[in-house]
């Protein structure tokens, strides 16, 4: 078996890099099927940075190309928690350095983003870290500071279920962190993370309700019983409790100006962002039932006793820094 990913790596290192899209089932499978077997020779995890490094870099390479290069390495980061921090560094540097060039797809900056993403999950303080630890030629600012200011500013660029549930996922993972080592390039975004968070989870209400609808159409083609209306699997199950509290934030506190055009905004999305992307077929270790993003959310924040992300907000009224202080004591 293992015979097959070698020459799969040796067709792509001759000249088959344009047929990369193409090999990517195959090589998901090698890392998500059995992981302890990947993992078993540390030669794979080379193998996989290596391709993904030259799709990244090769300036011939087409951007929706580069996509999948960028999702083997999230990919890569979840499926292998807690064994692979040698090799992280590198396969952060490999996503991060694409954004310093032109990006003309937003699915391109958005899976780079996801890379570093997966790395606050796999490891936070690991993560930053690395990220305090890159330099890039022709830019002023800190590696640190691009990355965050990038993931918030782009935030209505993720669609989809994984892709948003990434994002809480990792800024849950950033509130877990205590306040001593929040990065300060963190801090001064923290007047869009709110807005830009609540309308991440509108948008992941209504792809799992989307999901389900397709569940349900699916199952009615097959079995002819229309009368099915709950979602087709335990795994696409919507938790109601946690979607009612996540409503009750934004009901609550949607007295922002942030907040007044991140709704706006939803209302001018189109359905398409509501469906899963191509790439959400490569599944991660993230996308099964047992990771509920909005159960992660409402941990981190009841449990963050300082809430420093909310308490530093310059351009909002002295009643809102109130309503976004008092969060973890939401019922």
């Amino acid at each position: 078996m293992w015979t097959v990913f070698y020459m799969l790596y040796e067709a792509f290192q001759r000249d088959a890099f344009d047929y990369f899209a193409e090999m990517m089932p195959c090589l998901h499978n090698y890392i998500t099927v059995d992981t302890p077997a990947f993992l078993a020779n540390p030669k794979n995890l080379e193998v996989v940075y290596n391709m993904c490094k030259k799709m990244l870099t090769e300036s011939s390479v087409q951007e929706d190309q580069q996509c999948n290069a960028a999702k083997l390495l999230e990919v890569t980061i979840l499926q292998c928690h807690g064994h692979i921090d040698q090799w992280l560094p590198f396969y952060i540097e490999a996503a991060l350095e694409r954004l310093t060039r032109e990006v003309k797809e937003s699915e391109l900056r958005t899976m780079c983003l996801q890379v570093a993403i997966a790395g606050l999950i796999y490891n936070t303080p690991l993560l930053l870290s690395i990220l305090d630890k890159l330099q890039f030629p022709n830019s002023h600012e800190t590696v640190t500071a691009q990355f965050f200011s990038h993931w918030v500013n782009d935030y209505d660029c993720f669609f989809g279920i994984h892709d948003r549930k990434m994002f809480v996922l990792g800024f849950s993972a950033l509130m877990d962190l205590p306040k001593e080592i929040r990065p300060q390039a963190l801090l001064q975004c923290s007047p869009q993370i709110l807005p830009a968070l609540l309308v991440l989870f509108s948008g992941l209400k209504r792809a799992y309700e989307c999901r389900g609808d397709e569940d349900d159409n699916n199952e009615d083609d097959e079995d002819g019983d229309s009368d099915e209306d709950e979602l087709a699997s335990d795994e696409d199950e919507i938790n109601e409790d946690e979607v009612q509290y996540i409503e009750g934030l934004a009901k609550r506190y949607a007295v922002t100006m942030e907040m007044q055009i991140a709704a706006e905004h939803l209302d001018d999305e189109d359905d398409v962002e509501d469906e899963e992307t191509a790439l959400e077929n490569f599944t991660t270790a993230v996308d099964n039932e047992e990771t509920d993003e909005y159960i992660a959310f409402r941990t981190s924040l009841q449990g963050n006793d300082d809430l420093l992300l909310f308490q530093q907000l310059p351009n909002v009224s002295g009643q809102t820094g109130l309503h976004c202080q008092s969060l973890s004591q939401f019922p």
